[in-house]
């Protein structure tokens, strides 16, 4: 149950990050679909999803990272941290 639970904590630690990712595309794609540019919306999406990308890998090597060497953050049980 404990495991859960660190795992849990770990997840909502880096859940977060891809927020601003959205509020991105919700900023940014409106207007350019107002005007009808393609061009520009096809390129904006490219970039947002260049970037989902990088940032998706990035959170997931943190979080193995973290799960390997920092579960002490979330717990002192010797059990749960082997």
């Amino acid at each position: 149950m404990l495991e859960e639970k660190v795992i849990i904590g770990i997840f909502i630690f880096f859940a977060f990050i891809g927020a601003p990712l959205s509020q991105t595309a919700q900023s940014v794609l409106p207007p350019l679909l107002d005007r009808g540019d393609k061009k520009a919306v096809r390129k904006a999406c490219n970039n947002i999803l260049l970037l989902a990308i990088t940032v998706a890998a990035v959170v997931a090597t943190l979080c193995l990272l973290m799960l390997r060497f920092g579960s002490r953050l979330f717990t002192n049980d010797a059990e749960v941290v082997r």
